[in-house]
C-alpha cells in the first residue's frame, strides 16, 4: 500500500532517509505564488499538472503573470 503521493511529502522523506545533500532545497510549493517570496536572482517553476512545464527564471526581470499560470494546479 502506498504511505505518500504527494511530491512534497515524498520528497521530505527521500531527503530524511538519503540525507539534505541529495535533495533540491523547495523554495515554495502551494497555489498562489507571490513576487513578494525573496527568490533568489535564479530559479525554476515546475508545475505539477503536467509534463515540460519548467520555466527557468535567469533574471530579476520576471514574467510573474507567466509564473502563477504555470503554479495553481
Amino acid at each position: 500500500m502506498v504511505a505518500l503521493a504527494g511530491k512534497v511529502s515524498v520528497k521530505a522523506v527521500a531527503v530524511d532517509t538519503s540525507g539534505a545533500n541529495w535533495g533540491i532545497q523547495t523554495l515554495w510549493h502551494g497555489t498562489a505564488l507571490s513576487d513578494e517570496l525573496g527568490l533568489p536572482a535564479l530559479f525554476g517553476v515546475k508545475a505539477r499538472h503536467g509534463g515540460s512545464q519548467n520555466i527557468f527564471v535567469r533574471d530579476t526581470n520576471r514574467d510573474w503573470e507567466l509564473l502563477r499560470s504555470l503554479a495553481p494546479n
